[in-house]
């Protein structure tokens, strides 16, 4: 009887030892025919595939990309690249438009120039190349777009105020400027008669004052 369990046991663990083989043998089988992709994104050609269609063996059928995180790459005119420097905040445009459409940040800066002779004559051009990385979820963008960027090297604070609010006279701009009473009367030396008519108002009453102002860029 032990002879015969031992036999039977050695049977079913050849039988296993089989299945086990022939199920490697078709998972083998089965990843020729499918192909893993090692990251999430969109399928692309660049011919139409059809089935049943004769492919050569190791040329390319189509290409993988992922949108959500893209590039952009740019080239600085060399005198203004002093001020390019890593992280600095990046805003993208389509041509025509004056609204961002995505935010990046320079994530590389080229270590020396690309020096190229200008269009149409033969003075060397100097040219850094910079990169920028920016989020592309729901922006829509797509690779080798062609973009308007803008790089913030720099935000300041000005006080502003509406172009249509100010008045040019013999080149010397003006603006109207509400100011108390009182505080007219200590700025300004009027005589009893001048002053006659503003000192019978309330001393924080306003009044409206022109005055000169100097403009900064718009």
């Amino acid at each position: 009887m032990g002879a015969a369990f031992r036999e039977d046991a050695e049977e079913k663990k050849i039988a296993a030892i089989a299945h086990a083989s022939n199920y490697i043998d078709k998972k083998v089988q089965l990843s020729h025919r499918f192909i893993k992709a090692p990251f999430d994104g969109v399928i692309g050609s660049s011919f139409i595939i059809n089935v049943g269609a004769f492919v050569q063996e190791g040329g390319y059928l189509f290409y993988l990309v992922n949108n959500d995180e893209l590039l952009v790459a740019m080239k600085i005119p060399a005198g203004q690249s002093k001020a390019i420097e890593m992280d600095q905040p990046v805003r993208i445009y389509r041509d025509g438009s004056n609204r961002s459409i995505a935010k990046g940040r320079i994530n590389y800066i080229a270590p020396a120039y690309d020096v190229k002779p200008e269009a149409q004559s033969n003075i060397p051009h100097n040219t850094l190349a910079v990169q920028a990385s920016f989020p592309n979820v729901g922006v829509g963008l797509k690779p080798l777009e062609l973009l308007r960027v803008e790089i913030v090297t720099g935000l300041h604070n000005f006080p502003a105020i509406p172009t249509a609010a100010i008045t040019m006279k013999a080149q010397q701009a003006f603006v109207f400027k509400l100011i108390p009473v009182d505080t007219f009367l200590h700025l300004n030396k009027l005589d009893e008669q001048q002053s006659k008519l503003l000192k019978a108002l309330s001393p924080k009453s306003l009044i409206v004052v022109e005055s000169p102002v100097s403009l900064g860029p718009l």
